[in-house]
């Protein structure tokens, strides 16, 4: 599974920066860019619910759950 040591922000160009700042007005959300390609987990509702509750335990944080790396 990915560590947290192995995630990292991926190193945008100007324009890549520039790119990103544009389609986050337009779609009206926050993008983070990450070098590590990483998907979601797929999650069962009772996962789900652990994790929302794992975050309401910590005001200010959000939790986000990504699908384990195949390597071991």
């Amino acid at each position: 599974m990915p560590h947290h040591d192995e995630v990292e922000f991926a190193a945008l160009t100007p324009a890549q920066v520039k790119a990103v700042a544009k389609l986050e007005k337009r779609l009206g959300v926050v993008i983070l860019a990450y070098q590590t390609p990483l998907r979601p987990a797929p999650l069962t509702d009772e996962q789900l619910g652990e994790l929302q509750k794992a975050e309401a335990a910590m005001p200010g944080v959000c939790l986000v759950a990504y699908k384990a790396s195949e390597k071991a």
